[in-house]
């Protein structure tokens, strides 16, 4: 186990709501950078599913359509 210092941060989620450019970094990752931290994720699962009612409206799917879900965590 390693023990390292961390810094409180609050993040505005629509700071982060745009997506990156085709080959480049998210938005949170560069964040992180510029701060001299590391920003990574790290995919523990992936998989279709049927999408719940509200997944659907935001996608403008029939709810139960597949859609693809992901599971991650900060690496």
């Amino acid at each position: 186990m390693y023990v390292r210092p961390t810094q409180q941060q609050t993040v505005t989620p629509a700071e982060y709501a745009v997506p990156a450019a085709p080959g480049q970094p998210y938005a949170w990752i560069t964040a992180a950078t510029e701060r001299g931290q590391r920003g990574a994720s790290r995919l523990l699962d992936v998989g279709e599913v049927a999408a719940p009612v509200q997944v659907a409206a935001a996608l403008g799917l029939a709810p139960g359509q597949p859609v693809r879900r992901a599971g991650a965590v900060p690496g």
